[in-house]
């Protein structure tokens, strides 16, 4: 009986196989994720309709970082607002006439295109350079990214506004304090014109809302928005004074 049970067994290598066939994907499933704080989903392809392709993930601060010096100017990816004077945070390729973003196929080109675009004058050029536009798609496009975000809320501590009170770059308008360079009160927000009222300064989230909104009621930014741009427009302008930080995170880190 025995000789005719172990004949029935399949051989220990096939049992190998098998298992290692079932465990692995398993295990892979249960990978950990990069945290990171530059680590943001370019999730438009929504606009297209139903998505065909997975959303990318985009490293922020690898490209802020990088050796090549054109890419340490926000301008290299971000447009100038000419009336405020402030940054758009947003891609510029992918922001159209009055600063609408196009739709369909012409935002996805306009994504391939300043993304991939960019990467193949690297490459050109001799530099290290991403996926670029003749690559799989699944190099951007991938359905396991490699980081997930893994910021903080970003907002800003005491200790860090007592800095920016203190600050000689932030200057207050005819020898006043600088609390006004930040805080105002909107007066009309029909033309848009913002001004303050000393002593009546308020949290930035009383007005433009809770963080992660783009866009507010009546078209005003989203606490994101407004943040991103104000901050982030002052820190470029001033950077080559006092060094002030653009890296993601600076703001998001866990320890900010």
């Amino acid at each position: 009986m025995k000789g005719s049970w172990e004949k029935k067994q399949p051989p220990r290598v096939a049992l190998a196989v098998f298992f290692m066939l079932i465990l692995l994907p398993c295990a892979a499933r249960g990978e950990t994720l990069i945290s990171r704080a530059d680590a943001l989903t370019l999730s438009g392809v929504n606009a297209y309709g139903s998505p065909q392709k997975a959303p990318v993930l985009f490293l922020h601060d690898a490209h802020t970082t990088a050796s090549l010096g054109a890419m340490k100017d926000c301008g290299a990816c971000h447009a100038t607002d000419q009336r405020s004077g402030l940054l758009d945070f947003r891609f510029a390729p992918t922001v159209g006439a009055a600063g609408k973003n196009p739709a369909g196929t012409a935002l996805m080109d306009a994504w391939h295109n300043g993304c991939g675009g960019c990467h193949a004058k690297l490459e050109k050029s001799g530099h290290t350079a991403g996926p670029i536009q003749t690559a799989m798609c699944a190099s951007c496009h991938a359905l396991r990214p490699a980081a997930v975000w893994g910021g903080a809320s970003g907002a800003m501590s005491a200790a860090v506004h007592a800095t920016h009170e203190d600050s000689p770059l932030i200057q207050g308008k005819d020898g006043a304090d600088n609390c006004g360079v930040c805080h105002h009160s909107v007066k009309n927000a029909g033309d848009g014109a913002a001004t303050r009222e000393a002593g009546a300064e308020t949290a930035c989230a009383e007005c433009h809302g809770a963080a992660g909104k783009e866009q507010q009621t009546g078209g005003m930014p989203g606490l994101r928005e407004a943040s991103h741009r104000s901050c982030l427009s002052c820190h470029s302008q001033v950077q080559q004074k006092a060094q002030a930080p653009l890296a993601c995170a600076s703001c998001h880190g866990r320890g900010s």
